[in-house]
């Protein structure tokens, strides 16, 4: 039987040689050219010069391809609230940003999506 630390690293490496993580890595190869990675407190981070915008946001919700919602809950980012840039097309099954807003910090993200994106 394995150990959680050991499913762990079995689903590390399993998510990490899937095709749609390589897929995501291509599409965001420009926020990975611009980090730095720093060490605090015994971790090492990765630091970004830029902003995680609305625009890369996107780009990785098509890649992954779109989860179903629920009414009221969002697993990655909050497509329910009206004021946010980015909208999910039910019928198109994609996600877009309002025009003018691509360049602007992704808001409405969730700490699941948050994480995702850190372990690009």
């Amino acid at each position: 039987m394995k150990t959680n630390n050991s499913l762990k690293i079995h689903w590390a490496e399993k998510w990490k040689n899937s095709a749609i993580y390589n897929n995501i890595k291509m599409v965001t190869m420009e926020l990975v050219e611009n980090t730095q990675t720093i060490s605090f407190d015994g971790l090492r981070l990765r630091v970004q010069d830029a902003l995680f915008s609305n625009k890369h946001l996107v780009r990785i919700l098509n890649e992954i391809s779109p989860v179903s919602f629920q009414r009221e809950s969002y697993s990655i980012v909050n497509v329910h609230n009206p004021s946010l840039p980015v909208i999910f097309d039910r019928l198109e099954h994609r996600y877009y940003v309002r025009p003018g807003y691509e360049d602007h910090p992704a808001t409405g993200v969730s700490w699941t999506g948050a994480q995702l994106v850190a372990t690009l």
